[in-house]
């Protein structure tokens, strides 16, 4: 009988925590974008300066930076609707063309308010709600100190930087 209390106990975690994150991503969706297009167009610049896979530190594999990934997941949390954020947090969709990589295509979903175009549904465990609040406040230099995606090492730090 202790046992199916554990587990009980552990299921209903489990579902106050996805309806917590779920919560706090569809918040960060009502962040509206006129407050953040200066940050997350010196993000956008500096993601497009630069070549697209790079290291911080040469030989180290834990440095490494994928600026194509990173331009995805601030595409995305760009491309929320304040007007709609559980609808805009469902779709995960972002600015996309044929003819440019994803670091112009996100420069230029900034510079010119191009709408999404293109679905991404794996990116949507939440990770952009990280990105929403960080672009709020800082530009993507700074949030990509707290949060490497490749380590995990930096997601305590995120956690302590957004608590």
């Amino acid at each position: 009988m202790q046992t199916v209390k554990y587990i009980l106990k552990y299921i209903f975690v489990f579902f106050v925590t996805i309806i917590l994150l779920a919560g706090i991503l569809v918040l960060s969706a009502k962040i509206p974008q006129s407050s953040i297009k200066k940050n997350v167009l010196e993000s956008a610049e500096y993601l497009c300066d630069g070549e697209i896979y790079g290291s911080v530190v040469e030989g180290v594999r834990g440095s490494l930076i994928d600026r194509y990934a990173d331009s995805i997941l601030l595409g995305i949390a760009w491309q929320y609707d304040s007007g709609h954020p559980l609808a805009s947090v469902m779709r995960s969709a972002y600015y996309y063309t044929e003819y440019r990589n994803e670091n112009e295509n996100l420069l230029e979903a900034v510079t010119n308010d191009c709408e999404a175009n293109q679905q991404y549904m794996r990116y949507w465990h939440g990770s952009p709600a990280a990105y929403s609040m960080g672009r709020h406040t800082q530009e993507w230099k700074f949030v990509r100190a707290f949060y490497t995606p490749k380590s995990r090492k930096g997601s305590f730090g995120l956690g302590l930087w957004i608590c």
